[in-house]
């Protein structure tokens, strides 16, 4: 008898903890701006790319996140406004994995906003001279959106810590890179 009792619990409980929980899909658009100096001279280095995104949130307050973005090419420019960008343009891919915290994720109607932590992996070819490299490391997500209950807008900003593209892609980027990305996204509930 307490077996069978227990065995009701659990499934109640589990019942009532996917009732409450969400799964995500859908597209987004990312910039990533990564900025530093080469020879003393200061540059931004931007890369746009569309995303696909994928979200299950546990709760109204924890959700996982991944997002995969699309190989594109960079933009870059001088502080005194000239292109620095090559011919070939670099092409730049990468995921991204995020822990969030928040409130509202799912709740129909309504704002949500949220925090986290994550990991960023981007995958870097320098075609002009034959260079790839891997650039990865910590970040940290921030956002706020709006959930009608079937689809969500939202706009995120992401801190990433440059220290990950200290002399990376063979010395393209120095010692002193900060780096960020802006995406908007929008989402789909299954």
């Amino acid at each position: 008898m307490k077996k069978i009792s227990l065995a009701t619990i659990i499934l109640l409980t589990a019942s009532s903890a996917m009732a409450e929980s969400q799964i995500q899909v859908g597209l987004g658009y990312t910039r990533t701006t990564v900025s530093g100096t080469d020879n003393g001279s200061g540059y931004e280095e931007y890369v746009n790319a569309p995303a696909l995104v994928a979200r299950y949130a546990f709760s109204n307050n924890i959700a996982i996140e991944g997002a995969y973005r699309f190989k594109s090419g960079d933009t870059c420019d001088w502080d005194n406004g000239n292109s620095c960008t090559e011919n070939p343009r670099v092409q730049v891919n990468g995921i991204d994995i995020n822990l969030l915290l928040g409130d509202h994720f799912i709740d129909q109607d309504h704002f949500y906003y949220f925090a986290g932590v994550g990991f960023f992996s981007d995958n870097w070819n320098r075609r002009k001279y034959n260079r790839k490299d891997t650039i990865s490391g910590a970040h940290f997500p921030f956002g706020f959106g709006y959930n009608t209950g079937k689809f969500s807008l939202e706009t995120q900003y992401t801190y990433r810590l440059g220290s990950a593209y200290d002399n990376g892609l063979n010395g393209y980027f120095e010692t002193d890179t900060s780096a960020y990305s802006l995406a908007l996204k929008l989402m789909y509930s299954l």
